[in-house]
C-alpha cells in the first residue's frame, strides 16, 4: 500500500502544491483540495490501467470506470447545486 502511495506522491508537480498554497491554503486545506485528491485518482486510474493491460481482466476494469465515471457524476450534481444556493444567497445578502 506504501509504494503506490510513495510514487503517486513523488509523481506529483510540486508547482501544484505550491500554487495551493498561494491561493492562502493552510496545510490542510492544501492537502484535502489539492495533494489527496490528485493521488487518489492516479491510484484509480493505475488500478484500472492495469486491469485492462496487465491482468487483462475487462469486466472488472469496466466496472470500475463505471463506478468512478457514477461517482463523478453524482458529486459534480451536489457541488453545482451547492454552488448555485450559494450564489443565489449571495445575490439575496
Amino acid at each position: 500500500m506504501i509504494l503506490p502511495i510513495y510514487t503517486a506522491l513523488d509523481r506529483m508537480d510540486p508547482a501544484v502544491i505550491e500554487a495551493g498554497k498561494d491561493l492562502y491554503g493552510s496545510g490542510w486545506q492544501t492537502f484535502r483540495h489539492v495533494t489527496w485528491p490528485t493521488t487518489f485518482t492516479y491510484m484509480i486510474g493505475n488500478l484500472i490501467q492495469q486491469q485492462f493491460f496487465g491482468a487483462e481482466n475487462w469486466p472488472f476494469g469496466a466496472a470500475l470506470t463505471t463506478l468512478m465515471m457514477l461517482f463523478l457524476m453524482v458529486w459534480m450534481i451536489f457541488y453545482l447545486r451547492s454552488a448555485a444556493r450559494a450564489a443565489r444567497e449571495a445575490v439575496v445578502a
